[in-house]
């Protein structure tokens, strides 16, 4: 019977690039990450070019980022991703 790897995370808020993706510490944690078969996170923001027009009332915050964020979690190596719905 062949095994299979997972590694999860909790909420990924991220709403902005990598700062050093040459760093010790993103490539630790990169290989970690990559080093598993099912790579999962909870995606905890909507992605989108600010399009539209926000509700009057969010609850405190606009949980938005530009779509680019979710080429920097593919770069970390995750391939499953959950969406924020109470976001969206």
């Amino acid at each position: 019977m062949s095994k299979i790897s997972f590694i999860a995370t909790g909420d990924s808020f991220i709403t902005r690039r990598i700062p050093d993706k040459n760093s010790k510490s993103f490539n630790e944690l990169t290989n970690l990450i990559k080093s598993a078969d099912a790579k999962f996170t909870n995606l905890e923001i909507t992605t989108h070019n600010f399009e539209g027009y926000p509700a009057a009332n969010s609850g405190g915050t606009w949980a938005v980022a530009p779509p680019y964020v979710i080429d920097e979690l593919l770069e970390y190596g995750f391939n499953l991703f959950a969406w924020g719905n109470n976001h969206t």
